[in-house]
């Protein structure tokens, strides 16, 4: 229902490390109504322009300074990510995006309570759209 409000678009843009750009971020909001610990992220994907970045390419930043890997976060239990709050995903690629248009694909999955029958009811949000890379 909010897969439309997950992207977001002010934190899209190339990491810049000692004058090297080593990847891309891309701004994130939690898809479920009430929030979650982190600990409840199951899985995230990005796709930009149909190359698929999967967990292991990836880091998750919320809070503006709580940098974790996905593994990392599975023990969390002590950190909140509120509906509304911006997440960032910081994928590793060497050289990041090139300037311009790019076609970006976010899927969420998460461990909710009533999703524990997630063959019948999995919680994944996905949405897809276009932004701008300066």
């Amino acid at each position: 229902m909010f897969d439309k409000y997950m992207i977001y678009d002010a934190e899209c843009k190339n990491v810049v490390k000692d004058g090297k750009v080593t990847g891309f971020q891309v701004g994130v909001r939690v898809t479920y109504y009430r929030g979650i610990i982190i600990a409840l992220i199951k899985n995230f994907e990005v796709t930009v322009d149909g190359v698929k970045y999967t967990k292991d390419d990836m880091t998750f930043t919320f809070n503006g300074n709580h940098t974790y890997t996905f593994d990392e976060m599975f023990g969390v239990t002590d950190e909140r990510w509120g509906f509304g709050d911006v997440a960032v995903i910081t994928v590793n690629k060497d050289g990041g995006l090139t300037p311009g248009e790019h076609e970006i694909e976010v899927t969420e999955e998460l461990r909710v309570s009533y999703g524990l029958m997630e063959n019948y009811f999995p919680n994944k949000a996905h949405w897809k759209k276009k932004i701008n890379i300066a």
